[in-house]
């Protein structure tokens, strides 16, 4: 691995996006939308976009907006490359940019925001170079080995497991919780990687041991009895 550099995702938990260089690659892992503070915003962004032409390969970990939410922005600025990722994760993928761009479009609209930052054609062009493959089939492009692993998280959601000459480099994406209420648990890889990059967003925390059915269950009761009114935030695809 001759190069590493995160441009986003650092002092902050959105915008996920990885670059770095396998021989003569030049790879991103995650192109995802920032949300938050301009200063920590825009130098990372302007550089992804002046070497968009430039990118070979676009690994997609899992579909949620700060993981995929800046693909239009740099097709519009020059790439070129392909992008790989789970069959789930393009389905995703294709429902929350399109998402994106009617929400873009309302703000346009109320002048929320005085210009757009991607179109149409951006998204339907991005999109278009999509390569889906499924989980644990290994693939080859020149010297250059991969193979998605089950990450859980969220459905399609992935582990990037990559390999040249003999280097190994894996990239966790966001991953699950074992026995999770809906979703697959993590899956265990024989992949033993020289490198190993994780996403840390909740990497302080320890899950807790409580019954989640009779949490739920109980507040809903008491809800009932009291004739109040239960409200169930939709925090993200696949979140609530």
């Amino acid at each position: 691995m001759n190069h590493l550099e995160f441009l986003g995702a650092y002092d902050s938990v959105t915008g996920s996006r990885t670059l770095f260089d396998v021989g003569p690659y030049k790879i991103l892992v995650d192109c995802g939308s920032y949300q938050g503070e301009d200063k920590l915003k825009n130098t990372p962004e302007l550089k992804l976009n002046k070497i968009a032409p430039y990118i070979d390969f676009i690994f997609l970990t899992h579909g949620h907006l700060d993981h995929c939410g800046h693909l239009p922005i740099l097709e519009k600025n020059g790439f070129k490359g392909q992008i790989i990722c789970t069959h789930m994760t393009a389905k995703i993928t294709s429902i929350v940019l399109r998402d994106s761009l009617a929400v873009q479009e309302y703000n346009l609209k109320h002048k929320i925001v005085d210009k757009a930052l991607f179109d149409e054609e951006d998204v339907t062009k991005v999109l278009s170079r999509i390569t889906a493959v499924n989980f644990n089939e290994q693939k080859d492009i020149d010297s250059l080995q991969y193979f998605l692993v089950k990450a859980g998280h969220i459905i399609g959601a992935a582990s990037v497991c990559l390999e040249y000459k003999g280097e190994k480099i894996m990239f966790s994406g966001d991953i699950g919780r074992q026995n999770d209420f809906i979703h697959v648990s993590p899956e265990s890889s024989i992949f033993r990687p020289q490198h190993l990059i994780l996403e840390s967003t909740y990497g302080n925390r320890i899950h807790g041991t409580e019954n989640l059915d009779n949490i739920l269950s109980n507040a809903i009761s008491t809800v009932i009895e009291n004739k109040s009114v239960l409200l169930i935030p939709a925090f993200a695809v696949a979140r609530t």
